[in-house]
């Protein structure tokens, strides 16, 4: 049996790089966009937490 590559799929992501124009990939990267959004936004609190502490045990 044959086992295709995937870059053979008919899969909107198959290695092109031309941005996908479906609704389903807009929404797919407005929800990664989101995702990444928070995951910064908690980071950033992270960071501000802990340089606060540093600072207030000098």
């Amino acid at each position: 049996y044959i086992i295709a590559p995937k870059a053979t799929t008919s899969s909107p992501r198959s290695g092109s790089t031309t941005p996908t124009t479906t609704r389903t990939g807009d929404d797919d990267a407005r929800s990664k966009m989101t995702w990444m959004e928070k995951q910064l936004e908690s980071l950033t609190e992270l960071v501000k937490e802990l340089t606060r502490e540093r600072a207030s045990n000098e």
